[in-house]
């Protein structure tokens, strides 16, 4: 085993409400750990895996059968299949796992912590430190996605650059590595806030940033002459764009403290593959998105949804409730729709409360 920690993106080990019904977790819930089968030789390999859980595990009943009681959840034999697999590190800290409340969340958090996988990204410790040969490396999660209903969450969110120092100072290892959960959905470039974030996490101690959320590949830059890898893109997905399924894996070296890369793919079975042979690091400077970008994008996104539900309306469950739940999704966005193209954070700030 390498004395090595090796980072992935999201895992979305779930149903997205576009597709209720014939999403991951309906195609793998009886066997999640089929999903991984490709690469649980690499992960394997590595003493530490860390990967950000993007979803609520929850008990489900056929009596609450719509999209609003299913989507972004999955049962708690994933926990299971995670630890198979190798994953053994997962993040909190993101803009679902607080979809459902405090009793899922909290629900979440135990699942996995009692399965034996540490958690990192809690309000009221957001890392971990791990002893990696004789190194001992710091990990810290954090979300900073503007989700109103999740500013009281019990997980790290939009913590200020005194309170990451603080964190920082208390962490007694030998490298600091920022998990991060920030950005613009579906953008190859990150955006200025996320570069204001990357300089004030680093200036705050991080040795490191390492991202995610965009479910994209974005830049890997030198921010302060401290490497960003501002998103890593999903790792486990039912998207089926093929920009969103393109994957890689961060893999820190602590003796030579240095970074390689693995890259990858989703296949349209929802599962991660990863190349075999590590690669250099290339940093670029692709300049950032602005918010005409940023909006240009999204709305190609949800033309991509709406084809999608036309041409697989019949695979859908519950077609009733998820009608529903569609022409809610479409009040609220054409009520934002406006504000979005001028602040494009506006989207999340009533997300699940409208």
């Amino acid at each position: 085993m390498k004395e090595q920690i090796l980072f992935v993106g999201d895992l979305l080990l779930c149903d997205q409400p576009v597709l209720y019904g014939f999403g991951f977790d309906s195609k793998y819930k009886n066997d999640y750990e089929k999903a991984f089968i490709d690469v649980k030789s690499v992960f394997q390999d590595y003493q530490f895996v860390v990967a950000n859980f993007e979803a609520v595990i929850r008990n489900r009943t056929h009596t609450e059968d719509s999209v609003n009681e299913w989507s972004m959840c999955c049962d708690e034999t994933v926990c299971d299949a995670l630890v198979k697999s190798g994953v053994n590190v997962v993040s909190v800290a993101n803009n679902h796992t607080y979809d459902y409340g405090k009793e899922w969340y909290d629900y979440t958090v135990n699942c996995l912590k009692k399965s034996g996988i540490k958690v990192i990204g809690e309000k009221e410790k957001p890392y971990e430190i791990f002893s990696v040969g004789n190194k001992k490396v710091g990990i810290i999660a954090v979300s900073y996605l503007k989700v109103a209903k999740h500013a009281s969450a019990p997980y790290a969110f939009s913590l200020s650059e005194e309170e990451l120092q603080k964190i920082f100072q208390d962490m007694d290892c030998d490298y600091k590595i920022a998990y991060i959960h920030w950005g613009s959905e579906f953008i190859t470039s990150p955006n200025q806030k996320q570069m204001e974030l990357a300089q004030s996490i680093i200036r705050a101690g991080a040795d490191a940033i390492v991202g995610h959320h965009p479910h994209i590949l974005q830049d890997f830059q030198l921010v302060e002459n401290k490497p960003v890898f501002f998103s890593i893109g999903n790792f486990v997905s039912d998207y089926w764009q093929k920009r969103l399924r393109k994957t890689a894996a961060i893999i820190y070296v602590p003796d030579q403290k240095a970074f390689q890369v693995l890259y990858g793919e989703i296949d349209r079975g929802y599962c991660p593959h990863l190349n075999k042979e590590t690669e250099r690091i290339i940093f670029t400077d692709d300049g950032l998105a602005d918010s005409k970008k940023i909006f240009k994008e999204r709305m190609r996104m949800r033309l991509e949804y709406f084809i999608k539900i036309l041409t697989n309306f019949y695979k859908i469950r519950n077609k009733k409730a998820f009608l529903k739940w569609f022409s809610s999704r479409i009040r609220y966005v054409v009520k934002f729709v406006f504000k979005e193209a001028k602040d494009t954070d506006v989207i999340y700030e009533n997300y699940k409360n409208e």
